[in-house]
């Protein structure tokens, strides 16, 4: 054994007896509970996989070599994490600037591995959504006087994932269950979905955290019963002869939220040291600046996406809350969120991009709706047949015809799936509004001809045949466009992004080297 092993093993064996009456304090049985690990695991991996179907993985990623780093007088980066003692991470842990107390023990310690062993790549992705997702769960944390620490439950929930959806129905970013969203505003429609809105989602989630926090002064109990509700922590608490620490009632919670706390104590953790164990953000190409516009009118995606240079794909990721291409902005208040580039080039077009066009357009979309769907419904704890029936506007008797599996009694299992067919609501609503649509049809030729060509031929607009007599518009005059350099960017990941070259790049702004500085705007075209 080489002298350098020697000094590290007898590093560890006294970091690890310094430690042991820390972790006395609040030590749970260190045989951690492998089936409450792996349940969680499984949740995570199953919504982070859901993201690669997403415009994130699937259009954008470019993964960056993975490095070793070595920081500063930390002599335990370049070791495997079995060799890392228990000392080094629990200085890591308490030097997180937090509210939150960040408990170490062996339990979790063993979600620290997981994170950094087992989801190596989701948690490189992962850190580069974060850069976009952060700023709005730290506003709404401000905004309601929550510890920022919090913006790190996300993680755990969702993997950052607004599309994600529980086994039990929780949806979006936070995890939300129907019931509890409503109370906290959200809005849930056939059209619309607030659980999965980046911004509504947060501060009802940060309303609800600091109410819970009242309940039980303790934060580890509140972010427990964010998870389970808290009628079990009340139970848990009863149970355990009315202790009132996490750890302590750890044995009586439900299996997934005995895990939950560790998990995010883990995360936290992990989203604050990740350099250490050789994590790094990938090059995920979103638009970090992005403003948003009231919209107080009906307004399809096919609409925006014919005017303004922004594909369908992008909509929908930075507007998740739609269930379907188009913002009912008619019948509630509403918002697009889009690049910042492009929302100057949208309000000067807005007249055009509601009216233009929109005979076809409400044809297309009618014709391609069809009158029914077809939906695979998981049953939930405590649904019923009637439940379901009457959510979906079905009766029982067709529930049963298209399921003939279903028992004679009509017992459910949790998890089961049903298949029903109904009526499309968005078919409805759109033969309701398609002739109001047509009717209100009155833009001249020439407007919106002018308009048209003096800002759209850049992206292949078919314009509409106009009267002779319209004057020709003139040529379109090449805008500059600029690009904010993030951290981790470089060259060749922003030329490939604007379909450029280094070489250009580096003569629009004089540079020399390929060395780049955070914030600095660059002209890319």
């Amino acid at each position: 054994m080489t002298k350098r092993k020697i000094y590290t093993r007898l590093k560890y064996l006294v970091g690890t007896l310094l430690l042991l009456p820390m972790l006395a304090q609040s030590q749970v049985d260190n045989n951690v509970y492998e089936e409450d690990m792996k349940y969680l695991e499984s949740s995570f991996t199953r919504n982070y996989d859901s993201l690669l179907t997403s415009y994130f993985d699937k259009k954008n990623s470019h993964h960056i070599l993975t490095k070793h780093y070595k920081h500063g007088d930390e002599s335990f980066d370049d070791l495997m994490f079995d060799d890392i003692p228990d000392s080094v991470l629990f200085k890591r842990l308490n030097s997180i600037p937090a509210v939150i107390p960040m408990t170490y023990n062996g339990v979790v310690r063993s979600y620290i591995k997981m994170y950094v062993r087992r989801m190596t790549n989701n948690l490189n992705s992962m850190l580069s959504l974060a850069e976009y997702y952060f700023p709005f769960f730290e506003q709404a944390l401000e905004r309601h006087d929550m510890p920022l620490e919090l913006k790190y439950l996300p993680i755990i929930e969702s993997a950052l994932n607004p599309q994600a959806v529980s086994r039990v129905g929780a949806t979006g970013l936070w995890q939300f269950m129907q019931g509890t969203a409503k109370i906290y505003g959200l809005n849930i429609n056939s059209l619309i979905d607030e659980r999965k809105d980046p911004l509504k989602a947060s501060d009802a989630a940060a309303r609800y955290l600091r109410d819970l926090y009242e309940i039980f002064d303790n934060w580890h109990l509140a972010i427990a019963a964010y998870n389970c509700g808290p009628k079990n922590i009340n139970k848990a608490i009863a149970r355990s002869g009315g202790k009132r620490d996490f750890w302590d009632i750890y044995p009586y919670l439900p299996r997934e939220t005995r895990g939950y706390i560790p998990a995010y104590i883990a995360a936290t953790y992990v989203m604050t040291n990740y350099e250490k164990h050789n994590l790094r953000p990938t090059d995920v190409d979103v638009p970090m600046e992005t403003d948003t516009i009231m919209i107080d009118r009906n307004l399809f995606f096919a609409q925006i996406t014919k005017f303004i240079a922004v594909d369908d794909a992008q909509i929908r990721l930075l507007n998740p809350q739609y269930k379907e291409p188009i913002i009912p902005g008619a019948s509630q208040s509403c918002y697009l969120r889009l690049p910042m580039e492009y929302v100057p080039q949208f309000i000067r077009l807005q007249d055009s991009i509601y009216e233009y066009g929109m005979d076809s357009l409400v044809k297309q979309i009618v014709q391609d709706i069809k009158p029914t769907e077809t939906i695979v419904h998981i049953v939930r704890r405590n649904e019923t047949l009637v439940k379901i029936a009457k959510r979906y506007g079905v009766t029982v008797a067709q529930i049963r015809s298209w399921n003939p599996r279903i028992r004679k009694n009509g017992m459910l299992k949790i998890g089961q799936r049903i298949t029903i067919h109904r009526r499309n609501p968005l078919y409805n609503q759109i033969q309701y509004q398609a002739p109001q649509l047509l009717e209100k049809k009155q833009v001249k030729d020439e407007v919106v001809t002018d308009t048209l060509t003096d800002t759209v031929s850049s992206v292949n607009v078919e314009v509409e045949k106009v009267q002779p007599k319209v004057k020709k518009a003139e040529k379109p005059k090449k805008q500059t466009v600029y690009h904010k350099v993030r951290k981790g960017e470089t060259l060749s990941a922003i030329a490939r992004k604007y379909g450029t070259t280094v070489k250009k790049i580096k003569q629009l702004n004089g540079l020399k080297s390929d060395k780049l500085k955070i914030g600095k705007n660059l002209k890319v075209k």
